[in-house]
């Protein structure tokens, strides 16, 4: 049992040289390590800001209630989420100051699972967090994801648990007091009898056989494996920003991708009967009971005469798509529902159109159609060489103007199906508008 004290003055925080220091004292993104954030004090109150937006948003809205998790004293409790709704943070009111008129001298855990998908400005400044290391080691092959945490329960909501084998978790400590983490190895927690349950019973006597602890101020990043069983200790009201990096073993990637396909056979492109009853199997039948079972499937130039490696290729390259579009962020951001078609189509007169978030609008080409990846998201049209085009020159950094569009880009084409095409970029926040200049 001991504590560990790791923590190491290294550049300026997510830049190129402190991700290469971080990946060689953390061996590869596989130990524990206590880091110095390298932000500064600006920058820490700048991200703080964003998440207390980020929680009175996700609290005020009960489409959330899927990402959010709420701890009552300890115990999770699905129907304070609505309690919490119908009593939002003021506008001018911290998240401390709000849980204190609400819950008064009850405890309060909150988790907000893929927070990034819910705020355009902590997703760019994940993105700006994470560019330096995607640039030299590639994306995680199963994405990145944010989790915000706050509270002021004594212990981690989650109890003593484990991460995914291979997920790699950076949190940074945004509370004004020292944080610590207690770790288990596998031999130590399995003296001690630990199952993979949250463990609250005798709870107690885990935290005083832990294997390591660590401390984290303020401003500095504890980084964790998801190999090992841990859990945190608050010293007053907590709030925490936790970056995974999900890596994936060949197992896991292949399940994810039998998965989609599955889905992408099964539940959208089925062309077959769906309605009828199949006759009882009969052995002189076989063939033509084989080609009624398989008839009906369809995965775009994959069919029944192809081999699956071909269809998993597809798959694989999709997934990869759809990473690389949203800028390695697992999960596409929120729907873009406040400006609507017709505010859109208004807008367009004196304003243009920009690819948003340095995120780059990939796709490919097969047969007669185009495969589009918009932040995270596969749409799919008749083959363009405008749309070829136009996404290309956005890609490049281009400011375009609507008549610039139509006039080189969708020649032949009529406004309404151009400005349908545009809105679809905007709404999938593909694209955003600014003033033409």
């Amino acid at each position: 049992m001991m504590e560990t004290e790791l923590i190491c003055k290294v550049h300026k925080g997510f830049t190129s040289l402190w991700w290469d220091e971080f990946v060689s004292n953390t061996g590869n993104l596989e130990e524990h390590y206590v880091v110095e954030s390298g932000l500064s004090e600006k920058e820490i109150e700048n991200l703080n800001v964003v998440i207390e937006d980020v929680l009175k948003k996700a609290i005020k809205d009960k489409k959330n209630q899927d990402y959010l998790g709420v701890w009552k004293n300890g115990k999770q409790e699905a129907r304070q989420i609505e309690f919490l709704s119908d009593n939002p943070i003021g506008q001018q009111e911290g998240v401390k100051e709000w849980k204190e008129r609400v819950l008064k001298n009850d405890k309060l855990g909150l988790i907000l699972n893929n927070a990034e998908s819910h705020s355009d400005e902590l997703s760019n400044i994940i993105m700006k967090y994470m560019s330096p290391y995607i640039e030299k080691y590639g994306f995680p092959v199963n994405g990145i994801n944010t989790t915000i945490v706050a509270g002021d329960n004594e212990w981690d909501s989650l109890g003593i648990h484990k991460s995914s084998k291979g997920t790699y978790s950076l949190q940074i400590n945004l509370s004004d007091f020292v944080k610590e983490a207690y770790v288990w190895t596998d031999e130590k927690i399995k003296e001690l009898g630990f199952n993979g349950e949250v463990i609250s019973e005798n709870f107690k006597e885990f935290i005083k056989n832990y294997s390591d602890k660590y401390s984290f101020s303020k401003g500095e990043i504890y980084s964790m494996s998801g190999n090992y069983a841990h859990t945190e200790k608050n010293n007053g009201f907590s709030v925490g920003l936790i970056i995974d990096i999900n890596r994936l073993t060949e197992k896991e990637l292949i399940n994810n991708l039998w998965f989609k396909l599955g889905n992408e056979l099964f539940s959208k492109n089925f062309t077959g009967d769906k309605a009828t009853i199949l006759p009882s199997y009969q052995e002189e039948n076989h063939s033509e009971y084989i080609k009624k079972l398989l008839k009906g499937i369809r995965y775009r130039n994959i069919d029944t005469n192809q081999s699956i490696q071909d269809a998993l290729r597809i798959c694989f390259l999709e997934h990869k798509l759809s990473l690389a579009s949203n800028q390695g962020l697992q999960t596409p951001p929120v729907v873009n529902t406040n400006t609507s078609y017709q505010e859109f189509k208004k807008a367009l007169v004196n304003k243009s159109i920009v690819a948003a978030n340095n995120c780059k609008i990939l796709c490919y080409e097969e047969k007669e159609h185009l495969y589009l990846f918009i932040r995270g998201r596969k749409f799919k049209m008749m083959q363009s060489e405008g749309v070829i085009s136009i996404i290309k020159t956005l890609n490049e950094g281009e400011c375009l103007s609507y008549s610039t569009l139509k006039e080189n880009f969708f020649n032949g084409w009529g406004d309404e199906p151009v400005l349908m095409f545009l809105h679809l970029l905007f709404k999938n926040k593909g694209v955003k508008l600014q003033l033409s200049k």
